[in-house]
């Protein structure tokens, strides 16, 4: 089954799926404020932070420079701000985190 999100029409499992707002990098000069699927957890000691803040280094200006060639569009922006409620949950069974 097939659902229509704007001009763009989405498979009903990717419909369930959140988006967010993040810089991608796609060639040299190039960069811009795309939607891109929200994170997801891959192994049991990953987590998902909500970012408040975040800007580009030293490292990402490489990148955008053409001094670091990529293959393919990446997400810029690894140094970002978090507020951490001083309590952590597992999104999977709901059991509060002890670290």
């Amino acid at each position: 089954m097939w659902w229509t999100r704007g001009q763009r029409r989405i498979r009903e499992e990717e419909a369930h799926h959140s988006i967010m707002k993040a810089l991608v990098f796609h060639h040299p000069g190039k960069v811009s404020v795309d939607n891109v699927p929200d994170p997801s957890l891959q192994k049991p000691d990953d987590v998902i932070v909500r970012v408040t803040a975040t800007a580009i280094c030293g490292s990402d200006l490489h990148i955008y420079n053409g001094f670091l060639p990529q293959k393919r569009d990446m997400v810029l922006g690894h140094e970002f701000v978090t507020l951490h409620s001083g309590q952590s949950w597992c999104t999977r069974c709901g059991a509060k985190a002890n670290r």
